[in-house]
C-alpha cells in the first residue's frame, strides 16, 4: 500500500470529509518533512499553517509504522 492510500484508508474509516490537502498533497508534504526540510518551508510551499504540518507528519508516520514487517518478516525477507 502506497502512503496516498494509507491516508485515503484512515480518512475513511474515520468518515472525514474535507481536508486542506489530498491524501497526495498530504503525503508529498510528509515525504518533503522526511528529506529534511523544516515545517516552514512545506507549509508555505502547500498553503498551510506550520501548525497543521506537525499532525500530518505524526499521521504519517503512525500509518507508515503500522504497515512496516515485523523484525521476524524482515529478517525472513532477508534470508
Amino acid at each position: 500500500m502506497t502512503l496516498t492510500g494509507a491516508f485515503r484508508a484512515r480518512r475513511n474509516q474515520l468518515a472525514t470529509r474535507w481536508r486542506k490537502l489530498t491524501e497526495g498533497r498530504q503525503a508529498l508534504l510528509v515525504i518533503a518533512y522526511l528529506k529534511g526540510v523544516t515545517y516552514a518551508d512545506p507549509a508555505c510551499g502547500f498553503g498551510i499553517g506550520t501548525s497543521t504540518v506537525l499532525p500530518l507528519r505524526r499521521q504519517a508516520l503512525a500509518l507508515l509504522a503500522a504497515t512496516a514487517p515485523t523484525l521476524a518478516q524482515a529478517i525472513e525477507v532477508a534470508r
